[in-house]
């Protein structure tokens, strides 16, 4: 119906801007892992940075991105 779908894209829209939020480091691994699917190996070997360094900006943003829509009831 009419409004699921604009309650989805409202709720695209609120990711998106939550993650644009995000510093470039964190903000380029959550892009790499969840808009183009690669594996965490993968982006540290494109960002030419030790996987230990990918997975703690990947997981300081879930948490920041976690927080943010949570504060703004996304999710």
């Amino acid at each position: 119906s009419v409004g699921e779908s604009a309650e989805e894209d409202l709720r695209l829209w609120a990711v998106a801007d939550a993650v644009a939020a995000l510093g470039a480091g964190k903000r380029v691994v959550v892009v790499l892992h969840y808009w183009l699917d690669l594996p965490i190996d993968e982006i540290a070997g494109v960002l030419a940075l030790p996987v230990g360094t990918v997975a703690s900006r990947l997981s300081r943003a879930r948490a920041k991105l976690r927080t943010v829509l949570e504060e703004q009831r996304v999710v």
